[in-house]
């Protein structure tokens, strides 16, 4: 199950305002939180005393937390000749090694005895975990995280995206990547234009870019980067793994259409390259009248279709348009595919279940 995750920047709150932005995540569907070290001056003990206090917080809370470290920052601590005894003494779960480790070391340290979980950086290097298991590594120790860009135009592109996941994916390990929340501006660096994994999400809504990750089947943890995202704004994460597409529609749709639309549908298996078919709830409404409607013949991608009672048995059949075409009469273009979410089209699986959900207003 792809559960969500969140990121913490001690730094910036108080321990009281940090307890109370954590509780708010205790009633979700939620496991990790990521924090980074990276900013720290491990010189400052007291800063160093106040992450140890919210970790702690978030451990009470039963959330695993997994911290951005460098080499440099665990020489400076020194932490290097035991890293997996100190971090576990600091309560972390995890640690992300933010900088190339020898893979050596890499497989050393995932053979700890503390159950301390060594997350590789998938967004930089496709075969590294390739190369760790021809070394041994203890791949119950191992998990994978993606990078997050705060620059502009510096994410990663989608294609490379699916292809260095799918690569990880093939040892089933954990798997990490993070969205943005258009609320919340705080992260770890002063430069922060968002920060997304992906180039696509970084200015979309932060449901539209969960929804991509968990339609892209290639991520466990889907975490909110930067601190301090509105209620409402968390409100919009959706609740299970049913994927859900948001539409506008007309306003004029009969009742029939209006019940067509809220059905669960059913991707069907025997592909079309024009349409997404879903016709297990044909037989229930196809004795309806479903009236033709008057519409321009064109169809983009992105429209969703209802046959009407021109089109006999097909009638009550709806369709999602992969392209743009023409259609006769006995057919109704009844809405369309959100714009933020026709991406998620090109993830739809023969034989997937969905959901329509019309957007108000």
């Amino acid at each position: 199950m792809v559960k969500l995750g969140f990121s913490l920047y001690p730094e910036h709150h108080d321990l009281e305002t940090l307890k109370a932005y954590v509780d708010q995540f205790s009633d979700m569907t939620c496991e990790r939180v990521f924090l980074s070290l990276l900013q720290l001056d491990p010189e400052d003990m007291i800063m160093l005393k106040h992450y140890k206090s919210i970790v702690t917080y978030c451990q009470s809370k039963s959330f695993r937390v997994f911290a951005d470290l460098s080499p440099e920052f665990i020489k400076k601590l020194g932490w290097q000749d035991d890293l997996t005894k100190r971090a576990f003494e600091f309560g972390l779960s995890g640690i992300r090694l933010d900088e190339s480790y020898p893979d050596q070391d890499l497989v050393d340290l995932s053979h700890n005895s503390y159950g301390i979980k060594i997350e590789l950086n998938m967004s930089t290097e496709p075969h590294l975990l390739e190369r760790l298991v021809a070394l041994g590594v203890n791949l119950d120790n191992i998990t994978a995280c993606h990078n997050f860009y705060p620059r502009e135009y510096t994410g990663l592109g989608t294609d490379y995206f699916l292809k260095i996941s799918e690569e990880y994916s093939r040892y089933g390990i954990e798997r990490a990547a993070f969205i943005t929340a258009q609320t919340a501006d705080t992260g770890p660096w002063p430069v922060s234009e968002g920060l997304c994994t992906l180039e696509i999400h970084r200015h979309l809504p932060l449901t539209s870019q969960y929804k991509w990750l968990l339609a892209s089947d290639l991520v466990d943890h889907i975490i909110i980067s930067n601190q301090m995202v509105s209620k409402t704004e968390l409100r919009t994460i959706p609740k299970g793994e049913l994927l859900t597409l948001d539409v506008e529609l007309r306003s004029d749709l009969s009742a029939i259409e209006e019940a067509i639309i809220g059905e669960r549908h059913n991707y069907r298996g025997d592909i079309s390259d024009y349409v997404i078919r879903s016709t297990g709830h044909r037989p229930k409404y196809s004795q309806y009248n479903i009236v033709p409607l008057p519409s321009n013949r064109e169809v983009k991608r992105g429209d969703i279709l209802i046959d009407n009672c021109l089109y006999a048995r097909y009638c009550g059949e709806l369709q999602i348009a992969l392209k743009d075409f023409k259609i006769s009469e006995k057919t109704n273009i009844v809405g369309r595919i959100c714009q933020e979410d026709l991406a998620l089209l090109d993830h739809l699986k023969p034989w997937q279940t969905f959901k329509l959900s019309r957007r108000e207003g």
